[in-house]
């Protein structure tokens, strides 16, 4: 993973289940920006990898219902799916791939833009699944 930013890296472990991610900080180079990231009650968390092209048009549907700490797309992805579920990846214009995890419904959603424009190579080790966005 280490070939894909200098930027910094983050994990997030809970149970059996862990994110981890490594960082080319391009829209916020702020640490808020930092990955694997959550919401505010920390029950959702995402390690995301692309370009949502129309982030700025959904964080504005949002921002009455949530507070936001950056100015990544990662951010409003997080809250979209709050509000929209997984519906929100029909809404999503752009090129990316991201793991998604909603503790409170115990559930992982694995994602990609339609067309691969980011790859992603999911393969099983034993119990263990990995995401590996490139």
């Amino acid at each position: 993973m280490s070939h894909r930013g200098p930027d910094g890296s983050g994990s997030y472990i809970d149970g059996n289940i862990s994110l981890g991610h490594a960082r080319l900080s391009i829209i916020d180079t702020s640490d808020n920006g930092k990955q694997p990231m959550c919401n505010e009650n920390r029950t959702v968390w995402l390690t995301y990898n692309g370009e949502t092209y129309n982030f700025m048009d959904l964080k504005q549907g949002l921002k009455n219902k949530h507070e936001f700490r950056s100015n990544t797309d990662t951010e409003v992805l997080i809250h979209a799916y709050e509000e929209m579920g997984i519906d929100l990846i029909n809404k999503l214009r752009g090129m990316f791939a991201f793991a998604l995890y909603d503790s409170i419904k115990g559930k992982i959603i694995l994602a990609r833009d339609p067309i691969g424009k980011n790859p992603c190579i999911i393969t099983g080790m034993g119990l263990d699944l990995f995401l590996l966005p490139r």
